[in-house]
């Protein structure tokens, strides 16, 4: 929590005015960051419980922190992306800017190279 509190406390000043401006962006920074304070009192829970054993807690730590991280900021990212390709419509974007961008170099004589 300390490095928690270091990085954010870093950043906060110039953020912070901007957050404090937009309803909207003070419930978004807010969904985002009480997930992860959760996650980072609960690893840190978790790694004092093997104070007897630090080596141990730091992997049992690593591991949880790292399936909780993924479960809560990654998966629905990526479930996101990965329903948004299936639906088709960014798959034929992604598809027709990539004949584009290789029709043009097609048309092009490679570099270093005059007609």
């Amino acid at each position: 929590m300390k490095a928690f509190d270091a990085f954010y406390y870093s950043f906060n000043p110039i953020v912070a005015p901007v957050v404090a401006s937009s309803q909207p962006m003070a419930i978004a920074v807010r969904l985002f960051l009480c997930p992860l304070l959760g996650i980072l009192q609960a690893s840190s829970v978790i790694f004092n419980a093997f104070s007897f054993a630090p080596e141990v807690g730091i992997a049992v730590t690593g591991v949880f922190t790292s399936a909780l991280l993924g479960l809560t900021y990654v998966a629905p990212t990526a479930l996101g992306i990965r329903y948004l390709l299936r639906k088709g419509s960014v798959r034929r974007s992604v598809t027709s800017s990539l004949t584009k961008l290789s029709e043009g170099r097609r048309s092009r004589p490679p570099a270093g190279v005059s007609q």
